[in-house]
């Protein structure tokens, strides 16, 4: 039976958990489509208790698991917490998730190992154990994050057999924040319920995807899953976090989910303002000239709080955070918009290597994470000495990178063992000598200091001031202040989105204005109570009326009249 909600609101009703647990009840297969604030973690762990609820003595007596898989560690930790110890749920990363599925199957795995990669010419994996570790080296059976995706897809599509174990095994499966799910991953699903349907077993299995297209800013994940006749689509169109006022520009930024104020936020007053500037030379000196502190500062005495202060602008965030000199580098090397994913995406095998690898060891050294430092690093503990050896190599290492060249800090980790180099390190190395831009580009970064790769590695992995893209999402803030000021982006056009022709911008092959429209939707939803835009830039080809239609017409704002100049 389906539990009752309670509802302070008499005007709107929040009808999405009861539609959630009618298609437990009916085995259906569901997309839940949550807009910011609208308690989507909330749902997920109700959703999750109330299948234990109805199913768990069951599935226990016929071995059968919950799966709950999501995007981070740290979102595994914070179900784990919330839901309790459970025999029968298995919460876990899309990665851990699947090669715990996958890696039972040595020699299928070796099969498709085989096939996937022939233009490595793999001889024979037959006296190896396929590894899953945090770098490759296919040709010693050795595969990371990317191929377990890769890998896994390709058996499910090969091996029926495969899928109907997992099946068997996995009656329901909760995705977290689907729209960072690899596409890949999304397919397995897809496959699975297809082909329940075409034997009319479709209730057999069913599966629960929680998360919000308009909150996919990484190009990795799938963004939206189109409609589907397997799938019930729910939207939840409550707020949990943000005055009526920031509702309302949300409600017009995104059109297909109407929101409302639905916790203790109904009674925030707040505001929203469109802040601009109209020459370009207030553009190019906005930064050095001290205006940009000058209003954050106007901003905190009418707000009457602190201000947080999310920048749109990859270079002066690098400027400020402490990193420019490897934005610069690969900026300089990446053309165009690549510069970002192999840098901020880490897709660059040297930014990989040395933020995945090198910095979370430190970090997991210094929390005294031993287990998880062991699965971080490829030391060999041959003698009973080698414990205490590796101490002191951890402790070298961290004295070493407080004032340390990066090129000091990458010989230390391979000289003492602490790392072997992988299949990408390997292969950017092998073309280091014929290739002079990238042997100059590798010889650049050897002689920044190390403490550059740690201020970048707190940016992308910890709160920061200066961000949205990369660490805000999920996080809210009494007052804030988003700053675009980059004048040209390859993978955003935020001219043409806030003051030119969106239309010709949809209509655009790229995904550049559905990047653009996410980016600044998850941007705005930060703010609990008072939200200001202050855009730095000169171009205003189709003038003001989007803006103005947006946020109020009194409501956008010349920065010289606000600041009285």
């Amino acid at each position: 039976m389906v539990a009752e909600i309670e509802r302070n609101d008499v005007e709107h009703k929040d009808d999405s958990l009861d539609k959630i647990y009618a298609c437990i009840d009916n085995k259906k297969s569901f997309l839940l489509d949550a807009g910011a604030g609208s308690g989507k973690t909330w749902s997920l762990i109700k959703t999750l208790e109330y299948i234990i609820e109805n199913n768990a003595i069951e599935y226990d007596r016929l071995a059968k698991k919950i799966g709950c898989i999501t995007y981070t560690n740290v979102a595994v930790d914070e179900i784990k917490d919330r839901i309790g110890e459970n025999s029968v749920l298995i919460v876990n990363t899309i990665h851990d998730f699947f090669w715990d599925i996958i890696g039972k199957y040595q020699q299928e795995l070796k099969d498709v190992i085989i096939d996937l990669y022939e233009d490595l010419d793999i001889e024979s994996l037959e006296n190896r154990n396929i590894e899953y570790r945090e770098f490759k080296v296919i040709k010693d059976g050795v595969i990371s994050h990317d191929e377990v995706i890769e890998i896994s897809w390709e058996m499910f599509l090969r091996y029926s057999k495969l899928r109907r174990i997992f099946m068997d095994r996995f009656p329901v499966v909760l995705i977290d924040e689907y729209q960072d799910t690899d596409k890949n991953i999304v397919n397995i699903f897809f496959e699975c319920l297809s082909e329940l349907e075409d034997k009319n077993q479709s209730d057999d299995f069913m599966v629960g995807f929680f998360g919000d297209f308009m909150q996919s800013i990484y190009d990795k994940g799938i963004g939206s899953i189109e409609e589907s006749d397997v799938l019930e689509h729910i939207p939840k169109e409550t707020n949990y976090r943000s005055s009526e006022q920031v509702i309302n520009l949300l409600n017009n930024i995104r059109g297909d989910i109407n929101q409302y104020p639905a916790g203790k936020n109904k009674n925030i007053e707040g505001s929203v303002s469109f802040f601009y500037l109209e020459s370009e030379e207030e553009y190019s000196s906005i930064f050095e000239s001290g205006i940009l502190s000058i209003f954050k500062e106007r901003l905190q005495i009418n707000w009457g709080g602190v201000v947080k202060e999310l920048l749109l602008s990859h270079r002066e965030i690098a400027k400020r955070a402490g990193y420019e000199n490897i934005f610069n580098i690969y900026k300089e090397y990446y053309p165009y918009y690549n510069y970002q994913e192999k840098l901020f995406e880490k897709e660059c095998s040297i930014s990989s290597f040395l933020l995945n690898r090198v910095e979370t060891s430190i970090e997991l050294y210094n929390e005294n994470k031993i287990f998880d430092l062991m699965g971080k690093i490829d030391y060999k503990f041959l003698g009973s000495n080698d414990k205490m050896k590796l101490k002191k190599i951890m402790d070298d290492l961290i004295e070493l990178q407080k004032e340390g060249k990066l090129k000091e800090i990458w010989e230390y980790v391979f000289n003492n063992n602490l790392f072997v180099e992988d299949d990408k390190l390997k292969a950017f190395k092998n073309k280091i000598e014929e290739d002079k831009e990238r042997k100059n580009f590798f010889q650049k970064l050897m002689d920044i200091n190390y403490q550059e790769i740690k201020n970048l590695y707190n940016h992308i992995e910890r709160d920061s001031i200066f961000s949205t893209k990369h660490n805000t999402k999920g996080d809210e803030f009494e007052n804030v202040l988003v700053v675009i000021g980059e004048r040209t982006w390859n993978n955003y056009n935020f001219p043409e989105y806030l003051t030119g022709d969106i239309e010709a911008l949809k209509d655009a092959p790229t995904k550049v204005y559905d990047r653009t429209n996410h980016l600044f939707y998850v941007s705005c939803s930060r703010a609990i109570k008072n939200l200001a835009i202050l855009y730095i830039n000169d171009q205003l080809s189709a003038g003001l009326t989007r803006v103005q239609d947006w946020f109020g017409i009194d409501n956008v704002i010349l920065v010289n009249d606000f600041l009285g100049q």
